[in-house]
């Protein structure tokens, strides 16, 4: 019942406010908005899932309630060129509104040259207008009756200029986000920041999302991207441009929330690009087999272990199998060194076992490894 609740409270606050003061329902509507958007309420999502839809609704319905008020007639008041000058300087003001509003935010001048030509003028400006268009008509006040087609006018103006230019004002401002490939790694521990920091050196924006508060100043320390979000209980979706990721690292100690991250955004990362650390279970078998694994030959307890003993992340380079192969058997013997992944010459990733089975179009790569150099290898730092 909880929508149910929170429009019943809505509905009552703002006939209580409308009743201590006239015309103050709305203005109280918007602070109790302020004040629940900012309560750390488990359930806020659902609340604004519920309001998104009921937005549309009531908002489609009051647009066409609005415009049966417009009588064809009425827009003859607009063949006066004046009209049309309103509608020019708001075109104008709209640009300087932002470009004060925004002072100091980080926006770069094209970024706020989008923003002022794509922003439409709509519902409020429209529901006042013939609130009090139709009062002033109605107490005879001069000129009254250019109220509401002159707004209107601004709506429709707005709104074509929005829908049919944002496309190509993006174009030619050269605000389209470009597809970086990046990063979302799910934990924060020593392992997972030491491979963030790699990749972010590789020019990959790199997004880490963990719980614990200690991990991700850490990260931010090393300049990640870091949400605090719990996986079983957030949308990651809401926080994290997720489509424009590549790859989806699941990086904790707990096998229950790298499989629910699996599950919850399978079908935005394919299973090549899903890879996960392994953890064992009390039978002593893997249980990740969706997934690709990171350090296949090592659990994410070793990791922990060598990144505490040697926090550093190598490169090695192979031309081949027979490289590939006599590296990972030096790796494999040598104590403190753990063989992660493949980096491949297109700076893609996969996973070592694969590599090592199948060596087909990476025949040229490095290989990921953590911990102390390994000796008799040539290496070079990312």
């Amino acid at each position: 019942m909880l929508n149910v609740f929170t429009l019943a409270t809505v509905l009552g606050v703002f006939v209580l406010s409308d009743f201590l003061a006239k015309e103050s329902g709305l203005l109280a509507v918007v602070v109790m908005g302020t004040v629940l958007g900012n309560l750390d309420m488990p359930k806020l999502k659902d609340i604004l899932d519920f309001k998104e839809s009921l937005s549309v609704l009531l908002i489609s319905i009051l647009f066409i309630t609005l415009g049966a008020h417009i009588n064809l007639g009425d827009l003859n008041l607009l063949k006066d060129w004046r009209c049309f000058a309103l509608l020019a300087i708001i075109l104008l003001l709209r640009p300087l509104g932002v470009l004060v509003s925004t002072r100091g935010g980080g926006l770069s001048f094209n970024e706020k040259m989008f923003i002022s030509l794509i922003a439409p003028r709509g519902i409020v400006a429209a529901g006042i207008a013939s609130l009090f268009g139709l009062r002033l008509v109605g107490d005879q006040v001069p000129d009254a009756e250019y109220i509401t087609p002159l707004v209107f006018m601004v709506v429709l103006g707005t709104v074509l200029l929005s829908a049919i230019g944002a496309r190509p004002f993006a174009k030619l401002f050269g605000v389209f986000e470009k597809r970086n490939k990046g990063i979302l790694i799910i934990g924060a521990d020593r392992t997972a920041r030491l491979l963030g920091a790699f990749f972010k050196d590789q020019g990959r924006r790199v997004v880490m999302v963990d719980m614990n508060a200690s991990n991700l100043n850490r990260a931010l320390e090393e300049d990640i991207e870091v949400f605090k979000a719990d996986i079983y209980q957030d949308d990651l979706k809401e926080l994290i441009d997720v489509q424009n990721m590549e790859y989806l690292l699941t990086m904790t100690g707990s096998g229950g929330v790298n499989r629910d991250a699996w599950t919850n955004y399978a079908y935005n990362f394919s299973s090549e690009n899903t890879f996960a650390v392994q953890q064992y279970s009390e039978d002593g078998t893997a249980d990740e087999d969706r997934v690709q694994i990171i350090a296949p030959y090592d659990d994410h307890i070793d990791l922990m272990e060598v990144a505490r003993d040697h926090p550093q992340i190598h490169l090695v380079n192979f031309t081949n199998r027979s490289e590939l192969e006599e590296i990972i058997r030096r790796m494999k013997s040598s104590v403190g060194s753990i063989p992660l992944c493949i980096w491949t010459s297109k700076s893609e990733l996969k996973p070592l076992v694969d590599a090592e089975k199948t060596l087909t179009s990476i025949e040229i790569g490095s290989i990921i490894y953590l911990g102390k150099t390994v000796s008799l290898v040539k290496t070079s730092k990312p």
